[in-house]
């Protein structure tokens, strides 16, 4: 992705990544599943911090949430399969893709999310 210009943020943990995405924006999101903390964060950010299992959700939590509604986040795939996933705004904007028909690359770079959502989330 840095080829194609585009600027590539790593966090080191699930925490460092909820401290950057509440505060910034960004194009898209690629969550390792096997990273301590991704699948919870996804569910934190996408499903909302009330939704997460979190007894008291942070301000962190809920910044994210509000900044990042039409954020495509691309669930890689495990070693050894080819299969990811898309989380966009659950129910509506969710999908499993295989990398040889949809690339991933293409998935975080040229995802048109808008076509996906319905018309109060765009």
């Amino acid at each position: 992705m840095a080829h194609a210009g585009v600027p590539i943020v790593r966090a080191a943990s699930a925490e460092g990544a909820l401290e950057i995405l509440a505060v910034t924006d960004v194009r898209a999101l690629a969550v390792s599943p096997e990273a301590p903390g991704a699948i919870e964060l996804v569910k934190a950010i996408k499903l909302g911090p009330l939704d997460s299992g979190e007894e008291a959700p942070s301000d962190l939590a809920w910044e994210a949430a509000s900044r990042h509604v039409a954020t495509p986040f691309v669930i890689l795939p495990l070693p050894g399969d080819t299969e990811y996933g898309v989380v966009v705004a659950p129910p509506y904007g969710a999908f499993l893709e295989r990398a040889e028909s949809f690339p991933i690359v293409d998935a975080l770079l040229h995802l048109d999310v808008r076509t996906m959502l319905p018309r109060n989330l765009r």
